[in-house]
């Protein structure tokens, strides 16, 4: 699997055909397929999915395995719908009391790219973490804040 990604991923960047193969592979029950499949999400360059989009919503929901975790977060970056319920998903992760620092900084990241239709919530998450002075909280507040476009008053 892992030879496939690395051929397949250098070739995806040009072809107009992987998207399409990538909302297949995505739905596999095979875990081995959907991290291969996340592998190569993450060299694209950035394309708003909604098909992929819906089931990384899904997979973040979902999985206890940590790595396919982390990755389908950071492929929502990728190819994130910027969507509200992609926005409530990465907010979830961010409010975790459990979740360890690095699926918390994965999670302020990307929310930094997908909430710019949606920044209120997040920006008002970050905001109480910065003011509670806990110091992986304001870590994750100046990271997102630096990234969520603020919005500017009339």
């Amino acid at each position: 699997v892992v030879s496939w990604t690395i051929v397949y991923a250098s070739q995806a960047r040009k072809d107009a055909k992987t998207w399409p193969v990538l909302e297949k592979t995505i739905e596999s029950g095979d875990p081995d397929v959907v991290l291969a499949t996340l592998d190569v999400i993450h060299v694209l360059p950035e394309s708003v999915n909604p098909v992929i989009s819906k089931r990384l919503v899904e997979i973040v929901g979902e999985t206890e395995d940590s790595e396919l975790l982390e990755k389908a977060m950071l492929a929502l970056g990728v190819c994130g719908d910027k969507s509200e319920k992609v926005v409530a998903t990465l907010q979830k992760m961010l409010e975790k009391k459990d979740a360890d620092e690095g699926m918390r900084i994965t999670a302020a990241l990307v929310i930094g790219k997908q909430a710019a239709a949606f920044p209120d919530g997040p920006l008002a998450l970050l905001s109480k973490c910065s003011k509670e002075g806990r110091t992986q909280e304001t870590t994750l507040s100046f990271i997102a804040a630096r990234i969520i476009p603020f919005k500017e008053e009339p």
